[in-house]
């Protein structure tokens, strides 16, 4: 098993038969059947999947959410927590994750010690915010 299979197995995700390439900036999948390339040689092309430091990206992980098996369902206000900066006591162990509210796949997130913080990219994290205020 090779490294990107043992980083999508942590996750419990199950792609067979990827075409993927391990790049500057991590492993890119270049799979036609994920993302249609005009060329699996240059790396611009292709999905960014799992980084070199073995974190998956929020990206990768809100396009296949279903077939992730290691996830943490969070609440209106754990939800709100982890968007200000703030960790969240979980029943998970350590390592990377995604995090899910009302099915919804925010993003990934990093258990250490049972405690849960999101690693999603800033952006996301003011669009959430500016949101959030209008949960119910």
């Amino acid at each position: 098993m090779g490294e990107f299979e043992k980083s999508l197995d942590k996750l419990g995700i199950s792609l067979p038969n990827l075409d993927v390439k391990m790049t500057a900036k991590g492993w890119k999948i270049f799979s036609p059947e994920v993302v249609n390339l005009p060329s699996k040689d240059n790396d611009s092309f292709g999905i960014l999947a799992i980084r070199g430091s073995g974190k998956p990206t929020t990206f990768f992980l809100r396009i296949f959410h279903n077939q992730v098996k290691r996830r943490v369902e969070v609440d209106k206000v754990e939800l709100g927590k982890l968007l200000n900066g703030e960790g969240v006591r979980v029943d998970a162990e350590n390592g990377w994750l995604l995090v899910v509210w009302r099915g919804i796949p925010i993003g990934c997130g990093l258990v250490k010690n049972k405690i849960l913080r999101i690693e999603i990219p800033k952006d996301d994290i003011i669009r959430m915010r500016a949101g959030y205020r209008n949960i119910r």
